[in-house]
């Protein structure tokens, strides 16, 4: 009897069976030890951003950017936050890097809040528009980011 091959073991046989770290960053505190930030580097500028777990945009500050020399521009895309405040502004970074990745041309919406950059001690949210082939692992405990490739098997995510 020959075995027969079925859908489900074909595709076991082609995935990943090992989870891979394609990026691992050190998350900080605040100096106050309540808020937990990632470091990146904008366009050879150290800054904080906070890790927005339910964002689907990246923002930076109007500040940050105005600091950084970003150019400004208007957007189709209009950001609300809760207290009301609305942004459709958009700049590029020329480069963005985090932990070990290095992206050029990077796209960030200007964040509608305007205490961030300024009051509050962060420069921009980083949100899942950053990861889009990645899984994360967010160790608050440890203070670590972790991204990893999705080409994995199904169900295989024990590290």
């Amino acid at each position: 009897m020959v075995p027969v091959l079925t859908a489900g073991a074909a595709r076991a046989a082609q995935c990943n069976p090992y989870l891979r770290i394609i990026n691992s960053v050190q998350m900080r505190t605040t100096a106050d030890r309540t808020i937990m930030v990632v470091p990146v580097v904008i366009d050879s500028n150290n800054e904080k951003l906070l890790l927005d777990t339910g964002g689907r945009v990246s923002q930076i500050s109007r500040a940050t950017a105005k600091s950084l020399d970003l150019p400004i521009r208007g957007s189709d895309v209009r950001l609300s936050d809760m207290a009301g405040n609305v942004s459709a502004g958009r700049t590029t970074a020329k480069r963005l890097i985090l932990g070990l990745k290095e992206e050029k041309a990077v796209q960030l919406s200007i964040a509608p809040n305007p205490d961030l950059g300024t009051r509050l001690p962060y420069d921009g949210l980083l949100a899942t528009d950053l990861f889009v082939d990645a899984d994360l692992d967010m160790d608050f405990g440890a203070g670590r980011l972790t991204a990893f490739s999705t080409d994995h098997c199904p169900g295989q995510v024990i590290y």
